[in-house]
């Protein structure tokens, strides 16, 4: 009786053992997925900031050279209003 008593709790043992084995091994691959995740965060934020740095430039290129188109069309107006009078 005495061993059959100590057979169950080995077994029992043996689970909790293998129970907290697999907790183990749960836990540390949620931080690997949440780590990588905050990864993949990080690089899509610095991503659009570098998107914005790039809209900014090309969107002060494009003012700039809307203005120089319409100084332009000003000057050719001009030009022509003075020769044809």
């Amino acid at each position: 009786m005495e061993n059959e008593q100590r057979g169950h709790y080995e077994r029992i043992e043996k689970l909790l053992v293998e129970i907290r084995e697999t907790l183990n091994e749960g836990i540390e691959s949620q931080r690997k997925v949440a780590s990588r995740s905050l990864e993949l965060q990080e690089l899509a934020i610095h991503r659009q900031r570098q998107f914005g740095r790039v809209y900014r430039v090309i969107l002060g290129a494009l003012t700039i050279l809307a203005v120089v188109v319409v100084l332009i069309i000003i000057y050719l107006l001009n030009f022509l209003f003075t020769q044809y009078r």
